[in-house]
């Protein structure tokens, strides 16, 4: 058995020996976390610095970066995050540690 996962949105299944081989795209890593900002109510986060503006994605509050400039890490503890983060979102930051 591999370790995977499966998205019914778009009938697709992968697991860790084919997620491996993807290589991220920053600009999909940008759209996915404005899709995280706008489904978990990022207008009313306590800070959400940069996630309005044009600025690098790995410039916004709550957002790490490896040197590539993938995200790594997302990190919105205690700041009014409401709703659930969309897993075709969170699928899309390959780099996600």
């Amino acid at each position: 058995n591999n370790l995977g996962y499966s998205d019914l949105s778009n009938r697709e299944e992968s697991n860790c020996l084919v997620a491996r081989n993807i290589i991220s795209n920053v600009t999909m890593e940008t759209e996915s976390l404005r899709k995280i900002y706008a489904q978990t109510g990022g207008e009313n986060w306590i800070n959400n610095t940069g996630w309005t503006t044009e600025s690098h994605h790995c410039n916004w509050h709550g957002i790490l970066c490896d040197d590539k400039e993938h995200v790594t890490k997302v990190n919105l503890t205690s700041n009014n995050v409401t709703g659930k983060f969309p897993s075709d979102a969170l699928s899309k930051l390959h780099k996600l540690q």
